[in-house]
C-alpha cells in the first residue's frame, strides 16, 4: 500500500516534478501527484500520437482534470485507473466508425434513400436569394411599362410632324408671304425653326421618290443569305451612329436659330443657314439607312424558306453577348432601356412599311395564306425582340444587383420632362422629351411619306376622293395626337403626385440623356 499523499489545497495531492522539468518550491501553488498518476499521464501521452482522432493537449489535460475529479481519493492513491476511462473521450463508437465508411452500398443507400436537406453555406441568406429570383420575375413586367409609356411618347413626337407641325408651317409661309409686302410682320424664332424642318422634310422626301424600292428589294433578295447578315448589321450600326450625330445637330440648328447675337441685323435669319445644309445631309443619309432598313426586312419575310428571317431575328440575341456580362449602373440602364423604346418604335414603322408595300403588290387582294403568313412573321419579329429585351434587361438587373424599382424611377424621369416641356414655351413640347430618349423623327416622318406617296395613287385613283381620305385622315391624327397627350400629361401628374409619397421614385431625376457619356460608356 501507498501512502496517502500530503494534501496542501483543497483535497489536492502535491505535483511531482517530472524527469525533464526542475524541482518545484513547496511555495508554489502547483498540485503534485504521486508516481502511479505520472504512469497514467505518461501512458496518456504515449498512446494519444496512435489514436486516429488526435485531440489537442489542452483538451487531454482538461479530460485528466475531470476523471481525477471524479475519482475517490483511495482509488487515486491506489493508481486505479480503467481502460475505458483513458479510451473514451478519443475512440468513437463502432457504429458510428461503420457509418463513415465508403462503401458501394452505403453509396446506394444515400441515393436512394437520402434526404434533400440544403447545405447552405454561412455566408448565404436564403431570404437574399429568394429576393433575387422574385426581381427576375419582375423584371419583364416592369418593363414592358415603362416601354409601352416610351412607345407613346415616341409616337406623340411623331405624330406632331404630321398634325400641328403642317399648320405652323401654314402659319409661319403666311407670314413669310405678308412680310415681302410690308416691313411691319416679321417672323419669330419658332416659325424660323418651323420653316427649316419642312424644309428638310420636304427636300430629303423629294431625294427619296427617285430610289427605285422594286430594283432595291431584289438586288438584296438576290445576294447570298450571309452577305445580308452582314449587310443588316452594318445598317444597323449606321443607325445608331445618325441617331446620335442627329440630336446634336438638330440642338445645334434649334439654338441657332434662337441666337442673334453679334450678326448684322439684315442677316438674321441667314445665320443657321450653314448648320442647315449639314442638317439637310445627315437627314437624307438617315433616311436611306432607314429605307434600307425597311426593304431588308421585307426580303427577309418575303423569302420562300425562313433561313433569312431566322438569321435576322438571330442576330437581335447578339445583343445579349454585348450588354448582359458587363458592368452596368442605373443611369446605364435607364440608356439601354430608351434605346429599346427607340428600337420597338422603329419596329413598328418598319412593319407597317412592309405590310402595306405587300398590300400595294397584291393589288389590295388579300388571302387567306398572305394573311397568315404576315401574321406569323410579325409576331416572330415582335415577339423576337420582345424575349431578348426581357432576358437582357433580367440579367443585367441581376448581375449589377439592381432592383425592378428604377423602372418606375426611370418613368418618374420622363414625366418630369412631359410637365417641364408643358410648363416652359419652347420650340417644341417634343423636343426635350425626344432628346432624352435618344428618338430622332425627322428621318422616319421621311420614310414614312415615300411610302404613303405610292400608295395613295394606287389605293385612291380618284383625285377628289383622295383628298377627302387626305383630310380625313389628318383630323383623325390630329385627334389621336390630342387623345394621347391628354393622357401622357395625366399619367406624368399622378406619377408626380405619387412621387411626394414614395422617395425612391425622386432619385432619379438626374439621369443622363441616351448618347450622354455616363461611367465611361454608352450603352447601345
Amino acid at each position: 500500500m501507498y501512502a496517502s499523499p500530503q494534501v496542501r489545497q483543497r483535497g489536492t495531492p502535491n505535483r511531482v516534478p517530472l524527469p525533464d522539468e526542475s524541482p518545484i518550491s513547496p511555495s508554489s501553488k502547483t498540485i503534485s501527484t504521486s508516481w502511479k498518476e505520472y504512469g497514467i499521464r505518461r501512458k496518456l501521452f504515449v498512446e494519444i500520437p496512435k489514436r486516429r482522432n488526435f485531440i489537442p493537449e489542452d483538451k487531454v489535460q482538461d479530460e485528466v482534470t475531470s476523471k481525477r475529479a471524479h475519482t475517490r481519493p483511495d482509488e487515486l492513491s491506489r493508481g486505479y485507473h480503467s481502460d475505458s476511462e483513458v479510451q473514451e473521450p478519443f475512440t468513437p463508437s463502432k457504429r458510428k466508425a461503420k457509418s463513415l465508411r465508403f462503401t458501394f452500398w452505403n453509396y446506394l443507400k444515400s441515393e436512394i434513400t437520402g434526404s434533400y436537406q440544403l447545405e447552405l453555406d454561412k455566408g448565404l441568406d436564403s431570404m437574399a436569394k429568394r429576393q433575387e429570383v422574385y426581381n427576375f420575375i419582375q423584371v419583364p413586367m416592369r418593363l414592358e411599362k415603362l416601354i409601352l409609356f416610351g412607345l407613346l411618347l415616341c409616337f406623340d413626337s411623331f405624330l406632331f410632324l404630321f398634325t400641328f407641325l403642317p399648320i405652323r408651317i401654314a402659319i409661319s409661309t403666311v407670314t413669310l408671304i405678308a412680310r415681302l409686302f410690308t416691313n411691319r410682320i416679321s417672323l419669330s424664332s419658332t416659325q424660323v425653326w418651323d420653316l427649316l424642318r419642312a424644309c428638310i422634310v420636304l427636300i430629303c422626301f423629294y431625294m427619296l421618290t427617285y430610289v427605285d424600292s422594286s430594283r432595291l428589294y431584289h438586288y438584296i433578295r438576290g445576294q447570298a443569305v450571309l452577305k445580308l447578315y452582314v449587310i443588316f448589321n452594318v445598317l444597323e450600326v449606321f443607325d445608331k451612329l445618325c441617331c446620335s450625330f442627329g440630336q446634336d445637330i438638330f440642338d445645334s440648328l434649334c439654338w441657332k436659330t434662337v441666337d442673334k447675337s453679334q450678326i448684322p441685323a439684315g442677316f438674321i435669319h441667314l445665320h443657321p443657314f450653314p448648320i442647315f445644309l449639314v442638317a439637310l445631309i445627315y437627314t437624307g443619309i438617315h433616311s436611306l439607312v432607314l429605307f434600307h432598313q425597311a426593304v431588308t426586312l421585307n426580303v427577309a419575310i418575303n423569302s420562300d424558306s425562313n433561313s433569312l428571317l431566322t438569321l435576322l431575328v438571330s442576330n437581335q440575341f447578339v445583343e445579349l453577348k454585348a450588354a448582359v456580362f458587363k458592368k452596368f449602373e442605373k443611369e446605364n440602364l435607364f440608356q439601354i432601356a430608351c434605346a429599346d423604346m427607340v428600337e420597338r418604335f422603329q419596329i413598328c414603322i418598319f412593319l407597317l412599311f412592309v405590310t402595306m408595300q405587300n398590300f400595294a403588290d397584291m393589288n389590295w387582294i388579300i388571302s387567306e395564306y398572305w394573311v397568315s403568313h404576315m401574321v406569323q412573321s410579325i409576331l416572330t419579329v415582335w415577339i423576337s425582340e420582345c424575349i431578348v429585351d426581357w432576358i437582357k434587361h433580367a440579367f443585367i438587373a441581376k448581375f449589377n444587383h439592381i432592383t425592378p424599382d428604377v423602372y418606375p424611377a426611370f418613368m418618374n424621369r420622363l414625366t418630369v420632362d412631359i410637365i417641364s416641356s408643358n410648363n416652359n414655351r419652347s420650340f417644341s413640347d417634343t423636343h426635350t422629351i425626344s432628346r432624352r430618349i435618344g428618338f430622332v423623327p425627322l428621318p422616319l416622318a421621311c420614310l414614312v411619306l415615300r411610302m404613303f406617296s405610292h400608295l395613295i395613287p394606287s389605293l385612291l385613283p380618284d383625285l377628289k376622293i383622295a383628298v377627302a381620305v387626305c383630310m380625313t385622315g389628318f383630323l383623325t391624327l390630329c385627334a389621336l395626337k390630342i387623345f394621347i397627350r391628354i393622357q401622357l400629361v395625366a399619367r406624368a401628374l399622378r406619377q408626380q403626385i405619387m412621387s411626394t409619397f414614395e422617395p425612391e421614385l425622386s432619385d432619379a431625376r438626374n439621369l443622363p440623356n441616351r448618347f450622354t457619356m455616363f461611367n465611361g460608356k454608352i450603352p447601345g
